[in-house]
């Protein structure tokens, strides 16, 4: 007659020793806290000190190009990232739309705005200023209320 081994816990018959074929024991401890945590009492709440914020990441700045549009009343400023999420935006006048909208025709001589997607097309008044200094003006209020 074979004796069987007595085991009481803390052990355990190990899973890969059963699939290796042998028979291994295994010890198992529960995790204990450590007798220093145990005697220390926890630091009152207001005594931790605040986890700094993280850093925002740098922003990269938005990146317009100004094309033509067969109208010589209207510039295309096609811009690298989405400027619209859904639909589009046709305006007459800064009431009723995104700020970034009023601060295109806060540059004056803008008539109306049409936006979309990624790109923006401005047509403006026949006694405004050109192109030349519209433009530009445009791009940098652009840049700095959506970049």
């Amino acid at each position: 007659m074979r004796l069987q081994p007595v085991i009481k816990a803390p052990f355990r018959w190990t899973r890969t020793a059963w699939r290796a074929g042998r028979r291994v024991l295994q010890r198992v401890v529960p995790p204990q806290a450590p007798a220093e945590e145990a005697s220390t009492p926890a630091p009152a709440p207001e005594a931790v000190a605040p986890a700094a914020p993280e850093p925002e990441p740098p922003r990269i700045p938005l990146a317009i190009q100004v094309l033509t549009t067969p109208n010589p009343d209207a510039r295309k400023l096609v811009a690298d990232r989405v400027l619209v999420e859904d639909g589009s935006i046709v305006a007459n006048g800064p009431e009723g739309h995104p700020a970034w909208i009023g601060a295109l025709f806060a540059v004056g001589g803008v008539r109306t705005v049409f936006a979309t997607n990624d790109f923006v097309t401005v047509t403006r008044t026949p006694d405004g200023p050109g192109w030349d200094t519209l433009a530009p003006a445009l791009v940098q209020t652009l840049q700095a209320v959506r970049g």
